[in-house]
């Protein structure tokens, strides 16, 4: 799916187009979450859902429903990056759409 709108705009819709469009890039960019190889793909998901400013329970949801694999520790590990990204700032990085879209697939 290429992206037809700039990021910004995306931050006007509901909680539940949000989650579509993180859903979206998560499998349009391949992110697998592979046991101890988790932080890369986690950072980028989740500093999305910063920008997009959603709660930690949605972004765990659309992680969580893109893998069958059980990651040991998932909560922990999720909620530890969760509040790691979040005290630095992590969705800011989503403001430079240049940067963005140079990245990522959308």
């Amino acid at each position: 799916m290429e992206i037809t709108t700039k990021l910004t705009d995306i931050l006007e819709k509901s909680v539940e187009e949000k989650e579509q469009f993180l859903l979206d890039f998560i499998n349009n960019n391949d992110l697998e979450l592979t046991p101890g190889f988790t932080n890369t793909p986690l950072i980028a998901i989740i500093g999305l859902g910063l920008y997009l400013g959603l709660e930690n329970h949605n972004v765990f949801n659309c992680v969580h429903s893109t893998t069958t694999r059980v990651i040991s520790m998932w909560d922990s590990e999720f909620n530890r990056l969760w509040s790691y990204c979040k005290a630095n700032n992590y969705g800011d990085w989503w403001k430079d759409e240049q940067l963005a879209l140079k990245t990522y697939k959308f």
